[in-house]
């Protein structure tokens, strides 16, 4: 339900978006999967949608998987399961001063919406 809304406003807002977009695994130059992210916008940003209690760890990881298959920096991981929309910007590939270079960057934000 949520994707599809957002995919809805986001088409009303010309913005292109694609649902459930497909990133090919490769191991050792042989393909071996794929991952489905929620949704991909204008080919650049990885959204991933949930509906849980928290946001998790295993969510974050779940993000860096889909940066690192698709090539992408960014993925907001949004959850809608309160009233209080969370939601999480997972950066990839940008090195953190203090840190190893390839390690990742996690925003935190929490807004109230009202829902008409």
């Amino acid at each position: 339900m949520y994707q599809r809304a957002l995919l809805r406003e986001l088409g009303l807002r010309s913005i292109r978006a694609t649902a459930e977009a497909s990133f090919a695994i490769n191991y050792k130059g042989h393909s071996v999967g794929e991952y489905f992210a929620d949704i991909l916008v204008e080919d650049e940003l990885v959204v991933e949608l949930k509906c849980v209690e928290r946001l998790a760890n295993e969510h974050i990881a779940q993000c860096l998987n889909y940066l690192r298959a698709s090539g992408r920096t960014l993925c907001p991981l949004v959850n809608f399961q309160k009233p209080t929309v969370e939601w999480k910007r997972i950066v990839h590939g940008f090195p953190i001063p203090g840190t190893r270079e390839g390690h990742f960057q996690v925003a935190h934000q929490a807004r109230r919406f009202s829902v008409p």
